[in-house]
């Protein structure tokens, strides 16, 4: 996206050295058991491809929905039972290291889904509008959408493509909002109720012109 800084990973946060913090758990774990020894790439790739057996999509939509650190390495335990009878192999003696595994896995996925979610023919000027609200609320999935059925909540000079936010970030039992002043069921709310800036909400509804609330005030 427009925003992102040249050369930089895309799938990093800003500040996040996933690698280089893995490096340095990796040397402690040697220093205890030289037989342990696996690199930041090659334990990434390996969770990977137990979180994609059955599809790329299928591997995002897993790791996204994890509630948190626990709750994956407790997956990893189960999915890697077989390899820890090696007894040169237990998923504990990596629990520092998955921490880090997991983290970079989520950013990675998170901005896959991400770089997905905007329309093949979104203009440049609304691709612009969603990096900058990428920029505001970078934990918040964003993209975009035909204005289709929203048409009849939208104002006359409202965009054929239109930005949306989800309701559940990057899981993957997800619906799409048009309008942050209102909420799920058509009625007034306030941006703050679906964790939005007033800021990100006045440029969003700036750009889509919609209004889904049926509130007579409005």
């Amino acid at each position: 996206m427009s925003t992102a800084t040249p050369g930089a990973n895309p799938n990093q946060p800003a500040g996040v050295d996933f690698a280089s913090e893995y490096e340095v758990l990796l040397k402690q774990a040697v220093e205890a058991n030289p037989e342990t020894a696996i690199g930041f790439q090659e334990l990434k790739a390996s969770v990977r491809k137990e979180l994609e057996a059955e599809g790329a999509d299928a591997g995002s939509s897993e790791m996204l929905d994890f509630d948190g650190f626990e709750s994956f390495f407790d997956w990893f335990d189960t999915v890697s039972a077989y390899d820890q009878m090696d007894a040169e192999f237990k998923a504990n003696i990596f629990k520092p290291q998955l921490d880090v595994i997991y983290r970079a896995l989520v950013a990675e996925y998170k901005a896959e889904v991400q770089a997905k979610a905007c329309l093949p023919e979104t203009p440049e000027a609304t691709r612009h509008i969603v990096d900058l609200l990428v920029a505001m609320h970078p934990d918040r999935l964003w993209g975009t959408t035909e204005l289709g059925d929203y048409n009849q909540f939208a104002d006359a000079d409202a965009p054929a493509i239109i930005i949306v936010f989800f309701s559940l970030d990057f899981g993957s039992d997800r619906f799409e909002v048009a309008d942050p002043y209102s909420n799920a069921f058509g009625s007034k709310a306030e941006p703050s109720s679906w964790g939005l800036s007033d800021a990100a909400a006045q440029l969003l509804q700036g750009h889509n012109k919609v209004h889904c609330s049926r509130d007579p005030s409005r």
